[in-house]
């Protein structure tokens, strides 16, 4: 049975449209009527996840549950949600029963397991996103060794990430962030989880030379499943 799917986006409008291009690339379909329905929701006036985790910011559930309801009224089956640090509230989220939401988090630590078994993984995320633990919680109940980036370098990492929502210069960008992921590596990173959705945009606009688990590609493989497709 195929499922509609809903995105609950705009947190970043880019990372919106990679998962709706990652999605539409990895569906088989010979023409249009064999891809996915989907509904969009691109909100982004979603108050900023990392300030709310650290306390600097409103909360943005009422704004979160807001688009979950807008996509329930769409007969959505499935919700997808490009944005990894704001899945440190979906335990204050009332997804509908009857609407399967597709926990990024858990996608990405299992590619982990499946690709890069007893490798050590540099964590690339969001300040919020790394000082909440949410993934590297979700890495050691799997057992995967993992490193984080310096504290200096997590606070470049963030400020990269606002450059990305703020269509900064790519070449500046990418130039600080071959650095961080370099130090990474000489401390033990055999590869990289994309844990930010803006970050494979940084990643997609250069020849990285490091194998990397990308959490928009896991979330939009899962989906392609889960809404009853067949994947490339």
């Amino acid at each position: 049975m195929k499922k509609i799917l809903g995105i609950l986006g705009g947190m970043g409008p880019q990372a919106t449209i990679d998962l709706q291009q990652k999605i539409l690339n990895l569906t088989v379909a010979d023409k249009d009527q064999e891809n996915i329905r989907i509904f969009v929701d691109s909100h982004p006036q979603i108050p900023d996840r990392t300030s709310a985790i650290l306390g600097e910011g409103a909360s943005p559930v009422p704004a979160l549950m807001e688009s979950v309801r807008k996509l329930e009224s769409c007969g959505v089956g499935c919700i997808a949600m490009p944005c990894v640090t704001a899945h440190y509230f979906l335990h204050q989220l009332d997804i509908p029963p009857h609407i399967e939401f597709l926990n990024m988090l858990e996608l990405t630590a299992k590619a982990c397991l499946d690709r890069h078994f007893g490798q050590t993984v540099g964590v690339l995320s969001t300040v919020g996103t790394a000082k909440s633990g949410i993934i590297t919680g979700v890495l050691e109940k799997m057992g995967i060794p993992y490193i984080k980036p310096l504290d200096e370098d997590l606070i470049t990492l963030g400020q990269l990430i606002f450059s990305v929502k703020a269509k900064a210069d790519m070449n500046e960008i990418v130039r600080k962030f071959n650095v961080i992921t370099d130090e990474m590596t000489k401390r033990g990173a055999k590869y990289f989880i994309l844990g930010c959705t803006e970050i494979p945009i940084i990643v997609q606009a250069y020849d990285f030379p490091y194998n990397f688990v990308d959490a928009t590609t896991e979330l939009a493989k899962a989906a392609v499943k889960a809404c009853g497709y067949q994947l490339q």
